[in-house]
């Protein structure tokens, strides 16, 4: 019989805690000191950081994690992310190290004071956390970004959010945000083993022009390069049935 069987089933689960809080600690300070030392991220590393995050089964695995921090390192301007989390802590760091600005929008108030807390607890000024509750239109559903300061256009884009049983998931990014979309805007859209949301980026191709590039590797995810920069002359208009 395995020893741990002995152990009674509260202790355990505080002990795993504990380990989680303990591997949080160290891989997040060693991740921090690897982007400001321009040092490459290991796999390895990412691993132990979606395990002392502990939010497996949410959160954004390694393959996810990996395209994030690749596309956040290559961009100062503002990065838009859609559902906090790991992404937003470590996209932070990114920030803090090229000078871009974070803009992340979470529609669960609780989540979000988690996410914050650990924000502020690093000083992480490169962030504005919204908390966003989710607004319907006519056809779908998605944040409702009256609220905020949107003065800027975005050149990343993380799509992870709003959460799957959304109406239209996360159709809503497209026909809301465009406005905000900078010339060869990229958006990486978590997920794409869901076929909710391959459909999703077919629909927007009736909206936008872009390429696309699939990642089928461990958590799979879609890298969308916004292909031309729809202008004010022939935009499509949103003001319809889509918005109502």
């Amino acid at each position: 019989m395995r020893f741990q069987y002995f152990i009674p089933v509260k202790v355990r689960e505080f002990l795993l805690r504990v380990h989680h809080k303990i591997v949080w600690r160290f891989s997040i300070k060693k991740f921090r000191f690897q982007i400001d030392n321009n040092i490459d991220v290991q796999t390895e590393l990412l691993h132990r950081l979606v395990y002392g995050w502990g939010n497996q089964g949410f959160s954004a695995q390694v393959n996810y994690l990996q395209t994030c921090i690749r596309y956040g390192l290559s961009t100062k301007l503002p990065i838009m992310e859609c559902g906090s989390g790991l992404t937003t802590i470590l996209l932070a760091i990114i920030a803090n190290k090229t000078g871009s600005k974070l803009m992340s929008i979470e529609n669960s108030p609780e989540w979000a004071k988690k996410v914050d807390r650990v924000i502020k607890k690093m000083n992480l000024k490169s962030v504005d956390l919204h908390i966003t509750p989710i607004k319907e239109y006519v056809k779908f559903s998605w944040y409702d970004i009256s609220s905020l300061d949107l003065t800027k256009k975005f050149k990343l884009i993380i799509c992870d959010g709003p959460p799957a049983q959304t109406k239209g998931g996360r159709y809503g990014l497209v026909p809301i945000m465009l406005d905000f979309f900078n010339e060869n805007t990229i958006i990486l859209m978590d997920d794409t083993h869901r076929l909710e949301e391959r459909k999703i980026i077919e629909s927007w191709k009736k909206l936008i022009q872009f390429t696309e590039e699939y990642i089928d590797e461990g958590d799979r995810h879609a890298i969308l390069k916004v292909s031309s920069y729809l202008s004010e002359g022939n935009k499509v208009s949103f003001k319809g049935e889509d918005l109502g």
